[in-house]
């Protein structure tokens, strides 16, 4: 239902929606496209994961850390 998925992806950047694909969202296309291809290599990553049957999340930590890095280099090229 479009509520619930507006409801979902509230304060995000993607939702993905079993059988269907993914809504992504941004302020301008070049953040359009910087989500794309970061669902894109994780999308990569998890087929890969499972097909060799190894790989394990990154931590809370690490993962806002890779966040924090990502917006501030993204954001800055934004502005330039």
């Amino acid at each position: 239902c479009a509520s619930e998925a507006a409801r979902k992806i509230k304060g995000k950047n993607a939702l993905l929606i079993r059988g269907s694909g993914a809504i992504i969202t941004g302020k301008t296309v070049g953040d359009l496209d910087a989500v794309e291809l970061v669902m894109s290599k994780e999308c990569k990553t998890q087929i890969g994961s499972l097909f060799l049957g190894s790989g394990e999340p990154l931590s809370y930590a690490d993962r806002t850390v890779q966040r924090v890095i990502y917006v501030n280099k993204y954001s800055k090229k934004a502005t330039e």
